[in-house]
């Protein structure tokens, strides 16, 4: 395509010959497109196309509207099954990579590592959370096409950004609700309401926890809403907590020990609900919004950052031990109780309890005593 586009003095025309079956000139993009093998083994059946070019994947009963989100690599349709049902479709090409550079083999082997960690991640999540009670993200269908070079898979479709009713989705103008869009367009969200959804979002990681697994990159656009239930989404980074050498996801919510451990996606969890709670910039933790205040209760507002303060303590060994912890104090707090509350009564058992204790071990003296006095009596007066 270089030397094609060196001798043509029009850029436009150099664009158009990439379409087409490589000529002379073109031979070597193809043999590179040849030897990347399309990713994961599969067969180069097609040359490489501009990403502007490309029209929309076939999946097979799925009818691809537009995109809707887009990451690193793999792109997110909106789609309608052949039932009428919308839906999700994450779809990943061996051609996301002309997107970029390819410039030799090792960037093909790059790609099909993190191809390779995708499918992984989709497959230990599916087995975690398929006879899991909570309310996980539906993975409804998976399909490798290998002769268009495709890997995707089919989820449930999130709540509307504008408020549409589900069902009566707008393709012209639909957007996934995620708590980072929800932030954006309603400011922030109620400490009650903020406590229910990290709730259920603890829940799923303790599924998730409970398998040996990890997530690894909690954070607001990767959190949706369905049916106003928050459910984790972006779960291509599963992994197992054992083989997670090494440390990803986004940097403003990532535990500065690393996110290779369950403690860590609690950490990350911990910054988004405070976050969307107090409608300020993460990076301002644990500095609390001085207006909300004004708008709720000030004792939820101390209750409900001490869960915070806890959930991303510094120091790993004061945070929540476990997921089932967090939801436990989240719960207390829905009750109207308080870390502080509990603590504050647990010292007053504790000191009870103490005194307790002393005044049966001084009673159990002085009886000692006593019997020992009354022994010695009666030996005298025998």
């Amino acid at each position: 395509w270089a030397s094609a586009r060196q001798a043509s003095p029009n850029p436009t025309a150099g664009s158009r010959l990439r379409m087409h079956r490589p000529s002379v000139g073109m031979g070597q993009t193809w043999a590179l497109h040849e030897r990347l093998g399309a990713f994961a083994g599969f067969k180069a059946t097609s040359p490489l196309v501009h990403r502007n070019a490309i029209m929309n994947p076939t999946i097979h009963g799925y009818t691809l509207v537009k995109t809707i989100g887009r990451g690193s690599y793999g792109v997110v349709w909106l789609a309608k099954d052949t039932q009428g049902i919308w839906r999700a479709v994450k779809v990943i090409k061996a051609g996301d990579l002309d997107a970029g550079n390819v410039r030799a083999d090792e960037d093909a082997a790059h790609f099909r590592r993190k191809l390779a960690r995708e499918q992984e991640g989709i497959r230990r999540f599916r087995n975690a959370t398929t006879d899991s009670p909570e309310p996980h993200l539906a993975i409804l269908h998976v399909e490798i096409d290998e002769a268009a070079g495709t890997f995707c898979y089919v989820m449930e479709l999130a709540d509307d950004a504008h408020g549409a009713p589900r069902g009566r989705v707008n393709p012209d103008t639909y957007e996934p609700l995620t708590l980072q869009r929800l932030r954006q367009s309603r400011g922030r969200t109620p400490f009650r309401k903020v406590a229910e959804w990290g709730i259920e979002l603890a829940n799923g990681l303790k599924s998730l926890h409970s398998a040996g697994l990890i997530h690894r990159d909690i954070k607001p656009s990767n959190i949706i809403l369905v049916n106003d239930h928050a459910k984790i989404a972006d779960v291509g980074l599963v992994t197992s907590s054992a083989d997670a050498l090494s440390s990803v996801g986004t940097l403003d919510y990532a535990d500065p020990r690393g996110t290779n451990s369950p403690s860590s996606d609690l950490y990350s969890l911990g910054k988004v609900l405070y976050e969307i709670a107090n409608d300020i910039d993460v990076r301002r933790f644990p500095q609390g919004n001085k207006e909300v205040m004004k708008w709720e209760d000030g004792k939820d507002a101390t209750a409900f950052m001490e869960i915070l303060e806890r959930l991303c303590d510094p120091e790993p060994s004061r945070r929540h031990p476990a997921a089932a912890a967090l939801v436990a104090d989240l719960s207390a707090f829905l009750a109207g109780d308080s870390i502080t509350a509990r603590e504050n009564a647990l010292r007053r058992w504790r000191k009870r309890a103490a005194w307790a204790a002393f005044a049966m071990v001084a009673t159990m003296g002085v009886g000692m005593v006593a019997v020992g006095y009354a022994n010695q009596w009666k030996t005298a007066r025998t």
